[in-house]
């Protein structure tokens, strides 16, 4: 039988058209994620990437400069995808939490699924080799995830030393009151002889840069923002306010009006901690992350 161009050319057309398109996705949100992003560009750089960054329009404005410069960085574009979280709480009526971490899965992973749609594709998750407990995301019938920096062994050492090279480690979120009460307490040239992300990690007022009201931030945090950026933690109080109730608040065991009267107290508090994971470092300097008594996140598409 004599195959015409015509028909070969239909089922060329056929062929094609049944090609399902791989997508290659690879969302950033903090320091592991976007260190996947640069292990994986140069692991295969022929692939054909798109970049997410899931923004719940609750996102402090340091970490938005962050995200700006990691574009400029590294030449590539991030989409902007999310929904409004504060939008989301008030539809649903009530604050996530602990027991209802519907945040999470509204304003960042089903807009990704969303994003992503049908296609067959793979998801770069940052979780590290020294983390093997944390889940990741739980791949469906067409999005396959995978784990980079667990398939090269890489920690958060290494994590750090290639942010550093690349000079885009995230937000540092100094604190210099909690500092300066540091040095009355412990000889500085101690902390000076820390490696640069330890001190960061230590005198930072925020642990990750998630949400501003996430609810798994610890109390130091709340006063962290409350000095640097009043009127975010204003709108903190007015959600807290507005949609939780006396018994229903951010932090499951005071509302944030309190947590501000005891600031010195809290202050005081992580001082200490600070000087007790500081001669932990110089005793041990192989320490795991929550050591350092600063790391607080929801999920793997949360500051992470």
């Amino acid at each position: 039988m004599i195959i015409t161009v015509k028909i070969l050319y239909s089922n060329i057309k056929k062929a094609i058209k049944g090609v399902k398109k791989m997508k290659h996705i690879i969302p950033i949100s903090g320091k592991d994620s976007l260190t996947t992003a640069i292990v994986q560009i140069n692991r295969q750089p022929d692939l054909n990437y798109e970049f997410i960054y899931n923004d719940t329009g609750a996102e402090l404005p340091e970490t938005y400069e962050w995200i700006n410069k990691i574009e400029q960085q590294l030449n590539i574009k991030i989409n902007r995808i999310g929904e409004s979280l504060i939008d989301i709480m008030y539809l649903s009526g009530f604050l996530p939490s602990q027991k209802a971490r519907y945040c999470t899965r509204l304003s960042k992973i089903h807009p990704m699924e969303k994003f992503i749609g049908k296609d067959e594709s793979i998801i770069y998750i940052g979780l590290r080799a020294d983390e093997p407990l944390r889940v990741g995301y739980q791949s469906t019938k067409n999005i396959k995830a995978v784990y980079p920096l667990r398939e090269m062994n890489i920690n958060i050492d290494l994590v750090y030393k290639i942010l550093d090279k690349f000079e885009l480690e995230p937000p540092s979120f100094f604190w210099q009151d909690i500092y300066d009460r540091t040095i009355k307490k412990i000889d500085e040239n101690i902390i000076k002889k820390l490696p640069r992300y330890i001190f960061n990690m230590l005198f930072s007022w925020r642990s990750r840069p998630n949400c501003y009201f996430c609810f798994n931030q610890r109390l130091y945090e709340w006063i962290g923002l409350y000095e640097h950026h009043p009127e975010l933690f204003e709108v903190s109080y007015d959600l807290e306010t507005e949609i939780g109730s006396s018994e229903y608040t951010f932090n499951k065991k005071e509302n944030l009006v309190s947590i501000i009267l005891r600031a010195e107290e809290i202050k005081n508090k992580r001082v200490n901690q600070i000087i007790s994971s500081i001669y932990k470092y110089i005793e041990a300097p192989i320490f795991e992350e929550n050591d350092l008594l600063n790391q607080t996140s929801c999920g793997f598409l949360c500051g992470k």
